[in-house]
C-alpha cells in the first residue's frame, strides 16, 4: 500500500518536473526570439547611422563647395565695385570738365551778347535823336509856314503823327533790347547756379549730362535777332507797311497764325531756315490784327520768304 503511493507520489512529481521542464525549454526559445529580434533591430539601426554618417559626409561636402563658391563672388564682386569705383570718379572728372568748358563758353557768349546790346543800344539812341531832330525841324517849319495853308498844316500834322509812331515803336524796340538784356542776365544767373551745384555734386551724372546737353543745344540755337530785326524793317519799309498802325490798309491775304503753323508742320523740312522764319513771324506781330491778318502791303514780302512752305 505504501509502494503503491509513493509510486504514485512519484508520477505527480515527474509530471510536475516534466511540466517544469517544457515551461523552462519554451522561456529559453523565447529567450533566444528576443535575443535575435533585438540583434535584428540592432543590425537596423548600424545601418540606419552608417547611412546618416554618408549623408552627413556628403551634406559637409557641399557646404564646403558652396563656401568656396561664396568667397569667389565676393572676391569678384569686389572687384567690380573697384572698377565701379575707378570708372565713376573718371567720369566725374570728365564731366567737370565738359561743363567748366561749356560755362566759359556760355560767358563769352554773354559777353559777346551784351556788347551787340549795348551797340544796339547806342544805335536806338542815335536814331532817337535824329527823330527828335526831324520834329524840331518839322516843328519850325510849321510854324515859319503855318499861315500859308491849310493844306500845309495839314501835312504837318500827319508828318507829326508818323513820328510819333516811329517814336513808339523805337520805344517798343528799346524795350525788346532791355527784355533780351534781362533774359542774358538771367541766364548767367543760372549758369551760376548750375556751377555751384556742379561742386556739390548732389545730382547724378546721368541729370548732369542731360542738363549739359540742354545747355548746350540753347547755346547752339540762341541767336541775335538784332540782323532779322533790320532785314525785316528794310523789307517792310520798301513794301510800304508800317509798324503797328490804327488805321490800316485793305487786309492782305496772309495771317500770322496761319504762318506760325506752316512753321510748326514743315519748319523740320527746311531746318536751315526754320531759325529765320520764326524770327520773322515774331517781328510781323508788331503789324497783324488782333486776328493775326497782315496788310495788303505786306503780301510781296511774306511770299518771297515763307515761299519754300507757303
Amino acid at each position: 500500500m505504501r509502494l503503491a503511493a509513493r509510486e504514485a507520489a512519484l508520477g505527480r512529481r515527474q509530471s510536475e518536473l516534466e511540466s517544469k521542464q517544457r515551461g523552462l525549454a519554451e522561456e529559453a526559445e523565447r529567450k533566444r526570439t528576443e535575443v535575435a529580434e533585438r540583434g535584428q533591430t540592432l543590425a537596423s539601426r548600424e545601418r540606419e547611422l552608417a547611412a546618416g554618417e554618408r549623408k552627413l559626409q556628403a551634406s559637409t561636402s557641399a557646404l564646403d563647395s558652396r563656401a568656396k563658391q561664396l568667397e569667389s563672388r565676393e572676391a569678384e564682386l569686389a572687384g567690380r565695385l573697384e572698377q565701379l569705383q575707378t570708372r565713376t570718379e573718371a567720369l566725374e572728372g570728365e564731366r567737370k570738365e565738359e561743363l567748366d568748358a561749356a560755362a566759359a563758353a556760355s560767358k563769352r557768349e554773354l559777353a559777346e551778347r551784351e556788347q551787340q546790346l549795348k551797340a544796339a543800344s547806342a544805335d536806338l539812341d542815335k536814331r532817337r535823336a535824329a527823330l527828335d531832330e526831324q520834329k524840331r525841324s518839322l516843328d519850325q517849319r510849321v510854324k515859319q509856314h503855318g499861315a500859308d495853308s491849310e493844306e500845309l498844316k495839314r501835312k504837318g500834322a500827319q508828318r507829326a503823327r508818323r513820328l510819333e509812331e516811329k517814336e513808339a515803336a523805337l520805344a517798343a524796340r528799346r524795350k525788346t533790347l532791355d527784355e533780351a538784356e534781362r533774359a542774358a542776365r538771367e541766364r548767367e544767373r543760372l549758369l551760376e547756379e548750375g556751377q555751384t551745384e556742379l561742386e556739390n555734386r548732389q545730382r547724378s551724372l546721368e541729370q548732369e549730362r542731360e542738363l549739359a546737353q540742354q545747355e548746350e543745344q540753347r547755346a547752339r540755337t540762341s541767336a541775335p535777332t538784332e540782323t532779322i530785326d533790320t532785314a525785316l524793317a528794310e523789307r517792310a519799309a520798301a513794301a510800304g507797311g508800317a509798324r503797328a498802325p490804327r488805321k490800316r490798309s485793305s487786309p492782305g491775304a496772309w495771317n500770322l497764325n496761319t504762318l506760325n503753323r506752316l512753321i510748326r508742320e514743315r519748319g523740320s523740312e527746311f531746318p536751315e531756315r526754320c531759325e529765320e522764319w520764326q524770327a520773322y513771324a515774331f517781328h510781323l506781330r508788331d503789324f497783324a490784327d488782333p486776328w493775326g491778318q497782315l496788310p495788303s502791303s505786306f503780301d510781296a514780302l511774306v511770299a518771297d520768304v515763307f515761299d519754300p512752305i507757303a
